[in-house]
């Protein structure tokens, strides 16, 4: 009888194990592949900005739209910058790699 409780327990601790594994799958961000395993962003002033980077935004996007700008790492150990702008009640969010290309352009989700 101790057999089946202990076989029991070793099932459900198992399924536990299973069933979290499984959810925290489930919850995987929906960033670029090249900033899943990104480092810690670090804020930045506009000015660290590459010049093509900031030409873009002065060239697409109002003044006084910039919320944040941080710096990150990438998966390879390159440099990406992150750009917030608040455009009518959106929230835009730019990638930009160390040369100041374009990485994405996207909308967050509210």
């Amino acid at each position: 009888m101790n057999l089946n409780i202990e076989v029991m327990k070793t099932m459900i601790t198992t399924f536990a194990v299973f069933l979290s594994v499984t959810a925290f799958g489930n919850f995987e961000s929906k960033q670029p592949a090249s900033l899943k395993t990104a480092e810690v962003k670090a804020p930045v002033r506009m000015s660290n900005l590459p010049k093509e980077a900031r030409q873009f935004i002065k060239e697409n996007y109002p003044a006084k739209a910039v919320t944040y700008v941080s710096k990150m790492k990438d998966k390879k150990g390159g440099t990406v910058y992150e750009v917030g702008l608040k455009v009518d009640d959106e929230l835009y969010i730019i990638q930009f790699d160390a040369q100041g290309e374009l990485i994405s352009e996207t909308t967050a989700a509210k």
